[in-house]
């Protein structure tokens, strides 16, 4: 009879192997090395045994984390996986199931079963001839059911659900052909709709849209093979248009357009590859031209005062300064609304409690920008 450890394999576990009977205990594996210690049936081998090991009939094996708690349990029959195999969660204090699965004749068969922390089940997903077949499931640690998806033959297929711990919808995404198709949308736990979010063969495709809790539209953004792509409006709380942002493959590109509080055009900034560059300006309330920047050097160091009268006068390096600061934080604002989009397309962005952001020259700027 031969026996093994090893440590190279499943980050730093340790292995160890034994020969056991075609029909299996559950939890025949040691839960602990030290338990190892004092079970004569283990011996540890050196790794390059392993191969010839492989090829047994009958074997269990059994793998450790470092800290000498149990990583994993595996049985064989015929050289074959049979019974159930378990991982386990590193960092608890006693061995904890994170999850098992069952196998017949070296195929998933059954269903698979993942658990929290605490013991209670957080996710079951039904097994046939070795693929997600049926109805899987996620669930809170209360056992209310947080999603559920359809799969025939390990491809996802029909709605997804999502729900709140209240049992109130979350969201559905449709599939189709393993692929997520159609409009999926996610709800506010007041019913109210959240987000509606086109895809085309598992992309955004389309115009995504976004709500305020109490249902008035935040924002629209268009999206083409799943990079933001044309202009994206972003609305107040009560309606009236705040920006007008232009992306190219996810990155501000063109003329952005800021609103004041009535809706009124107040300032345009020129965006190239993602940064502020080029002409920025700003509008009286009739639309006139006020002040004009330009930028040198990546620096806006030059700039026009347009007084109504026709006449002009250069900028002084107080009202630079002021341009500098309001073109920096303005551009680090729209960018952190964009990263948002790109990495979580329903959380609520930094604006959505009370709505975007108004910006103007005398606002404190989040970094100060200082000349020489």
């Amino acid at each position: 009879m031969r026996f093994f450890i090893s440590v190279f394999a499943f980050l730093a576990a340790v292995s160890l192997f034994s020969n056991i009977p075609i029909v299996f205990a559950q939890d025949s594996c040691p839960l602990t090395l030290e338990e190892v210690k004092k079970d004569k049936r283990f011996k540890r081998i050196k790794p390059k045994e392993y191969k010839s090991l492989q090829s047994a009939d009958s074997y269990l094996k059994c793998d450790y984390f470092w800290s000498g708690l149990i990583y994993r349990e595996i049985s064989y029959v015929n050289g074959k996986q049979e019974g159930l195999e378990k991982y386990y969660y590193e960092k608890a204090r006693v061995p904890q199931v994170a999850r098992e699965t069952p196998f017949i004749a070296g195929k998933k068969e059954g269903v698979q079963k993942v658990y929290h922390p605490s013991g209670k089940i957080k996710g079951e997903i039904p097994f046939v001839d070795d693929k997600a077949d049926g109805i899987g499931k996620a669930y809170y640690e209360s056992g209310k059911v947080s999603w559920e998806l359809t799969c025939v033959a390990n491809i996802p297929e029909g709605n997804a659900k999502l729900y709140y711990e209240n049992g109130k919808l979350k969201g559905e995404e449709p599939y189709i052909a393993g692929k997520k198709e159609k409009i999926a949308t996610y709800y506010y736990e007041n019913g109210n709709l959240q987000a509606e979010i086109p895809y085309r063969n598992n992309q955004i495709e389309g115009t995504m849209k976004k709500y305020y809790e109490n249902g008035t539209l935040y924002s629209e953004t268009p999206f083409f093979a799943d990079k933001l792509e044309g202009v994206e409006k972003i609305y107040r709380k009560d309606g009236i248009l705040a920006y007008e942002t232009q992306f190219t493959e996810n990155q501000l590109e063109g003329i952005t357009k800021i609103y004041d509080e009535n809706g009124k055009l107040y300032a345009e900034l020129q965006f190239i590859a993602g940064k502020p560059k080029g002409i920025a300006k700003l509008y009286r309330q009739d639309g006139t031209i006020l002040q004009s920047i330009a930028d040198s050097s990546r620096t806006y160091s030059e700039g026009t005062y347009y007084n109504q009268d026709g006449t002009t006068r250069p900028l002084t390096d107080e009202e630079l300064l002021k341009w500098s600061n309001f073109i920096w934080t303005g551009s680090e604002y729209l960018n952190e609304i964009q990263d948002d989009y790109y990495a979580n397309r329903i959380k609520k962005t930094v604006t959505d409690a009370d709505g975007p952001k108004l910006f103007n020259l005398d606002m404190k700027p989040k970094y100060v920008i200082t000349r020489p």
